[in-house]
């Protein structure tokens, strides 16, 4: 999906954009908790790695989380992620160093320290989580979701399991499809929602 002036739509609760504009998705993000009454210091960001195996490119690598290490969506299935503050996030369209800096945050925390090198955004998409909806979530919230894919890297130079995922596997975001279809409490959510649909659009 291009992006033009009013994309996303004010209404749309939950949006997918392909075109990752750091301040266009947060001016959105402030809308929506203007209008559900939540402070927009409630506005979260994630950013999702999308590391294609160089063996097969079509494939990217999932980790089944670890209930000891994460707080929410615990033993589910999802792209590795990491949370990111809210002004760090609207340098990251305009500062390589910010991509790489939190790239490199998120693989030292999660994927014992293996090597990245950022290749592109895919997108970004919006979720807001209540606790009137999920008792997992103590309070509200609103989550700016960003996908990025790496350089392909060699899959042997990833340990099936880190401490903060009990299992990793290499999988088309169709076969994860297939694999949450089936059990769908092992769903993630947000990163692997726009994984799927970057596929399914031609982006990935």
């Amino acid at each position: 999906m291009a992006r033009v002036d009013n994309c996303p739509q004010s209404w749309d609760i939950e949006p997918t954009c392909f075109d990752v504009v750091p301040t266009v998705a947060m001016k959105h993000a402030e809308g929506i908790c203007k209008q559900m009454d939540i402070p927009k210091s409630s506005i979260r960001v994630a950013v999702a790695l999308m590391i294609p195996n160089a063996d097969d490119p079509t494939k990217i690598l999932y980790g089944l989380r670890n209930p000891e290490f994460h707080t929410e969506y615990k033993n589910t299935w999802g792209l590795p992620s990491v949370g990111m503050q809210q002004e760090d996030f609207l340098k990251l369209d305009t500062d390589p160093e910010a991509v790489q800096e939190v790239m490199q945050r998120l693989a030292h925390n999660k994927l014992n320290d293996v090597e990245l090198a950022p290749d592109r955004f895919v997108g970004w998409t919006g979720r807001l989580r209540s606790p009137k909806v999920d008792p997992q979530f103590p309070e509200p919230y609103y989550l700016i979701m960003t996908d990025i894919v790496t350089k392909p890297i060699d899959p042997r130079s990833i340990p099936m399991s880190t401490p903060a995922y009990t299992n990793l596997f290499w999988l088309t975001p169709q076969e994860h499809a297939a694999i949450v279809t089936a059990s769908p409490t092992k769903a993630c959510g947000a990163c692997s929602q726009l994984a799927f649909a970057a596929a399914s659009n031609g982006k990935f």
